[in-house]
């Protein structure tokens, strides 16, 4: 048995990882617990954060495990490479880390049952150690910060897609390039088309690609999206029941997320149900044309990346002409207008860097509602109830955002 667990590590990788369990974050074309899946043979469990459990649950996974035998634990964090031989041959008690982070770790039946009862991100590490009795360190490839998603998972994507097959292209698809270009039977495609495959393939799903198009590989574009006419799309993950127009490069769009009309978003990761308005643009690269740094909580961090968007929670909105500074965030339902060069965290009504608001729960519930219905979509209990407990949770910390910035007195309808 497989159960891939959350550690502490997923406070760092916010705003993703406020709404999404780490295990369900996508990088390439898959999500982390695909790759597992894929890796394995064997779809895995979940351990998750208590406020998420039921919105998963709901969605399908195992997220309350019971061992009849015994089970590896994976760090959600890791992703699998060479790895996988290692850990599907560990012994019972023993435990891959990473400077002290519990990687993998195989325990017995017993032990294993005790692990998932007492479970929680903060104490798996030390529950994990304390069952473990040998022990070595490794070299692992994992996801440590927000931006890791960015540039790993664009060099997974071209990897992932180099396996796909070739199909049959319409007669008004002009193709550049050598790579594969997978078109589903039910994709539609209107009149002139440009698929530029020469760094990397293009798979489409059944979406709809309007005319005067340009898509560019590596690119996955998801069933029920849809690609407005004179769209520049490259290098991009675009997730399913999507609308994308204008310019979108080396970015990751999640499902059920609208950024329909012209603008640039660039190395970004757009989390699902987010809007982006019409000219909003994200800054990805510097004027020194250096490396972009990120002020964290940890202090000003090297992210290692020329080219760096920003990251945009689940529920978030962008209002038109918004334009954002590289490697700045919006965190959980929160709203973004004007100029933006800090972080916003959840809940917050952000028009500039002096005049911001709490946003009420019940807007951001209203709001997701309205949203799902043009969606077509029944909102899930389980993600209003994360939504309610997120809320709750970064209380304190939106108080302290806010009280440097005088209320405008705005309230959404």
């Amino acid at each position: 048995m497989i159960v891939l667990f959350e550690d502490e590590g997923y406070k760092e990788l916010r705003p993703i990882s406020e709404m999404n369990a780490v295990s369900t974050i996508i990088l390439g074309a898959f999500s982390q617990e695909k790759r597992i899946e894929r890796a394995f043979k064997e779809k895995p469990a979940l351990l998750l954060r208590e406020y998420l459990v039921k919105k998963y649950s709901e969605l399908g996974y195992d997220v309350k495990p019971i061992a009849d035998e015994k089970v590896i634990f994976i760090n959600s964090r890791l992703i699998v490479t060479s790895e996988a031989d290692s850990i599907l041959s560990m012994g019972e008690g023993e435990a891959f880390l990473k400077r002290g982070r519990v990687i993998a770790a195989c325990l017995p039946k017993k032990s294993a049952n005790e692990a998932i009862e007492s479970y929680s991100p903060e104490k798996i590490n030390e529950i994990l150690l304390k069952n473990s009795v040998k022990r070595r360190e490794i070299e692992a490839n994992t996801i440590e910060h927000p931006w890791d998603v960015i540039s790993k998972g664009l060099k997974l994507l071209k990897e992932d897609l180099m396996g796909i097959s070739k199909s049959r292209v319409p007669d008004e698809v002009k193709i550049i390039g050598h790579n594969n270009v997978f078109l589903d039977e039910e994709a539609e495609i209107q009149g002139p088309v440009t698929i530029d495959t020469r760094e990397g393939p293009v798979l489409i799903e059944k979406a709809e690609i309007e005319s005067f198009s340009y898509l560019a590989g590596p690119l996955i574009v998801k069933k029920g999206s849809k690609i407005f006419s004179g769209a520049r799309v490259d290098s991009s993950y675009i997730g399913e029941v999507t609308r994308v127009g204008g310019e979108v490069s080396s970015s990751f769009i999640m499902p059920f997320s609208n950024k329909r009309h012209f603008g640039f978003l660039g190395h970004s990761y757009v989390c699902s149900w987010t809007n982006i308005g019409a000219g909003a643009v994200t800054s990805n690269l510097k004027n020194t044309y250096g490396e972009i740094r990120k002020k964290t909580s940890s202090g000003v961090l090297p992210t290692g990346m020329e080219k760096l968007g920003s990251f945009f929670g689940q529920h978030s909105k962008i209002s038109i002409g918004t334009m954002l500074l590289s490697a700045t965030y919006v965190g959980t339902a929160s709203h973004a207008v004007g100029f933006i060069s800090e972080d916003i965290p959840p809940f917050v009504i952000y028009r500039s860097h002096e005049v911001a608001d709490e946003l009420e729960i019940s807007s951001a519930i209203r709001t997701y509602e309205r949203m799902a219905s043009r969606r077509n979509v029944e909102p899930s209990k389980g993600e209003i109830e994360a939504l309610k407990a997120l809320f709750d949770m970064t209380s304190e910390e939106r108080v302290k955002f806010l009280k440097s910035k005088p209320g405008g007195g705005f309230e959404p309808p």
